[in-house]
């Protein structure tokens, strides 16, 4: 598993929610931007990099600058080979 996390920008994108095939590509789609590549993340252990379960997202309120922080947290489903780690992250945009 590669774990990835996305900032999805759905201004000008077509709402396909009611399109039954999207065949034709007469639809815009949404846009992306990579915020956080747990694989290539500088200062993550190398367990921590190779993640494979996360299953909580939180961004956080706006700290006084107005910067906002990702709470990301993984849980070790009572396995050995797994771990329970809470990151907080500093997305860039």
């Amino acid at each position: 598993n590669r774990i990835r996390v996305y900032h999805v920008h759905l201004a000008g994108a077509t709402d396909v929610s009611l399109i039954s095939t999207l065949k034709d590509g007469s639809h815009k789609p949404a846009r992306k931007v990579l915020v956080a590549d747990l694989a290539g993340m500088a200062g993550l252990s190398v367990s921590l990099r190779k993640l494979d379960n996360f299953e909580a997202l939180a961004l956080l309120p706006p700290e006084p600058g107005g910067q906002r922080l990702l709470m990301m947290a993984s849980d070790n489903n009572f396995n050995a080979r797994q771990v329970t780690a809470f990151l907080l992250l500093s997305p860039r945009r």
